[in-house]
């Protein structure tokens, strides 16, 4: 095959999904599958790949599926459950109204603010599951608060979990880590102010609610933004979305304070105090923050961690010590102990939490088996150089739409950086582009294709109770991922001449 005709068959895969998932009334986990399925095939009869590499790629998507991801998710929805059953979310949104009567506002800081940190400190789809379920305790309409928190998990996408993506971004291209940090940031600080004024318009209540809100979701955004720029540039990328996110959060609340706006609502007989329904997000904060910036960080290697030699080559290491998921988890059992739950009663929840996310599974275990195959039997790059070779100088403005392609597929920003990262490099290198900003356009493009990725609808439709209308949640969403992808490739193309 030719380059061109590769690269449209490689796409093949891709088109069922999305084609699946946005247009039919299929289930998810079906779709998923057969596009799982398809690409195996296509993989065995256009790239010629081995039956049995293709096994071993697809297990080995399996297997990074179930750690960390689908574990996170379980901890996530586990946590959620928490908070429920011992009304820690009704004392948030009687802390979330005080701040701001305004329904638009409290969307800003849920979604934005508070759905930046957990993407900070845990990210894969804890930052859509939680916000979601406070959105819809507040009464937001299920399926609009699980496309305000998709949208809303854009901008701290690219630094999220301590800053892994950027971390992995580095390895593969080899650019210094402080270059890509500050150009990251920079292509970035627009949308830090962009994305909250738009929260507020998919808020609901028209047009009157949106220009009350406006103000208060700009000044947040340009908190956010100005605190990224900073922590990038004088720090590194492990604390840029946690920094970003509280600095707005607080901001906003002081200067409420210092307007002498917030109100204190009277607490139920039996709702938690603030202190304690937080004690989940607490706990997540100070175990994240151990794990990872101290000798702790031992914890993630053997004899600790599991190492798994697959027989294609590759070598997985699982953490399940200090993994997002188990910290959660965690997290979850300290907030149930706090909150007054019988051990039974919390186990209970665990399990509703394990059946709550059993369709999702399929759904991640499928998308991350089809990401393995296609990268594996180079599927992949031959969808990205015939898009690269097909714009030629053109390339800065086409860069950001391949990072969101591989997020799209994979579900990460860190695996899209690891899929696409060394070949953004090459592809500047040959157009005489600066390669740290192209390498970075990807982490930038991926936070967009984060938007309609399908593990993290799945997240959220699971947490929102409504995984029957996926569908619905991609076709509302996707519209504002072009327009965020438009915008930005603007954004990179001027920043690269």
């Amino acid at each position: 095959m030719n380059e061109l005709s590769s690269g449209l068959i490689g796409l093949i895969p891709l088109v069922l999904l999305l084609i699946g998932l946005g247009f039919t009334r299929l289930p998810a986990h079906l779709v998923a599958v057969a596009a799982a399925a398809a690409a195996a095939l296509l993989a065995w009869g256009g790239w010629h790949a081995a039956p049995a590499a293709l096994g071993w790629a697809a297990c080995e998507g399996a297997v990074v599926a179930l750690v960390p991801i689908l574990w996170v998710i379980f901890g996530a929805v586990f946590v959620f459950l928490v908070c429920t059953e011992t009304r820690g979310m009704a004392a948030f949104r009687r802390f979330i109204t005080g701040v701001s009567p305004d329904r638009s506002v409290q969307v800003v800081l849920i979604a934005f603010c508070l759905g930046g940190f957990l993407e900070a400190v845990a990210g894969f789809g804890s930052a859509v599951a939680v916000p979601a379920g406070m959105l819809i305790v507040l009464g937001v309409e299920p399926v609009r608060a699980t496309v305000i928190c998709l949208v809303a998990n854009s901008v701290p996408v690219a630094f999220g979990a301590l800053g892994i993506p950027l971390l992995a971004l580095v390895n593969v291209t080899g650019i210094d880590t402080a270059v890509l940090t500050r150009d990251v940031a920079l292509q970035l600080s627009l949308f830090a102010v962009v994305v909250p004024a738009v929260l507020v318009f998919m808020a609901g209540g028209g047009w009157p609610a949106a220009r009350r809100a406006l103000p208060d979701a700009l000044f947040i955004g340009f908190v956010f933004s100005a605190t990224q720029l900073l922590i990038a540039w004088f720090s590194g990328p492990e604390l840029v979305a946690v920094g970003a996110s509280l600095a707005a959060l607080f901001a906003y609340v002081a200067f409420r304070r210092c307007q002498g706006a917030c109100a204190t609502a009277l607490r139920a007989a039996d709702e938690p105090s603030l202190f304690t329904a937080s004690l989940p997000f607490l706990c997540l904060l100070i175990l994240v923050l151990a794990t990872r910036l101290t000798p702790l960080r031992i914890l993630q290697k053997p004899p600790f961690a599991f190492v798994l030699h697959v027989p294609n080559g590759h070598v997985l290491t699982l953490d399940l010590f200090t993994t997002p998921g188990t910290l959660l988890t965690i997290a979850g059992f300290v907030g149930a102990c706090a909150g007054g739950l019988s051990f039974r009663r919390t186990i209970g929840l665990a399990g509703q939490a394990a059946v709550k996310i059993r369709r999702t599974g399929i759904v991640v275990v499928s998308i991350l088996a089809l990401a393995k195959i296609m990268t594996c039997s180079g599927m992949i790059a031959s969808v990205a150089r015939m898009l690269a070779g097909a714009v030629g100088p053109f390339f800065p403005m086409l860069s950001p739409w391949l990072g969101a392609l591989g997020t799209f597929v994979t579900g990460s920003d860190t695996s899209s950086n690891i899929l696409l990262g060394a070949l953004q490099k090459q592809t500047a290198l040959d157009t005489g582009c600066d390669p740290g900003w192209i390498a970075a356009a990807n982490t930038s493009g991926a936070t967009a294709g984060k938007m309609i990725s399908p593990q993290s609808i799945s997240i959220g439709a699971a947490t929102a109770g409504v995984e029957s209308r996926q569908g619905e949640i991609l076709r509302a969403t996707i519209w504002y991922c072009a327009g965020y992808l438009l915008l930005l490739s603007v954004v990179i193309y001027l920043g690269a001449r």
